[in-house]
């Protein structure tokens, strides 16, 4: 989950990059993936990305601006597909949380040890 969240993270500047502004939620899968050449994410996140399950996590996509985001992944079945929650942004640091989440931008880094959530 960390890894594709920061791939997520990477293939969000891109397209911003080459756009000046970030996918919108409603039009997500047509912006990163159909309409492009070649496509901006990973291949496995060529989904709506609104409460869509990749990878044993329930990842969901905001955009309230053009300038923000907000990606969200929390594990499908707790303790199973996994144990924490993980939230990244525009910022694109990667935060998390021990439990069933969701994590957000009040939660620790990486590099410090989950509380709960």
């Amino acid at each position: 989950a960390i890894g594709n969240l920061r791939a997520l993270v990477s293939s969000h500047e891109m397209y911003r990059s080459v756009n000046n502004v970030y996918p919108q939620t409603a039009n997500y899968q047509a912006d990163m993936y159909t309409t492009p050449d070649p496509d901006f994410g990973p291949p496995s996140f060529n989904v709506a990305m609104t409460g869509q399950t990749v990878q044993g996590y329930n990842w969901t996509y905001t955009a309230p601006t053009t300038q923000t985001y907000t990606i969200s992944a929390v594990a499908q079945t707790l303790g199973s597909t996994g144990t924490r929650a993980f939230f990244a942004s525009e910022a694109g640091t990667v935060r998390h949380c021990r439990g069933a989440g969701p994590a957000d931008a009040a939660d620790l880094t990486l590099d410090q040890p989950p509380v709960a959530c």
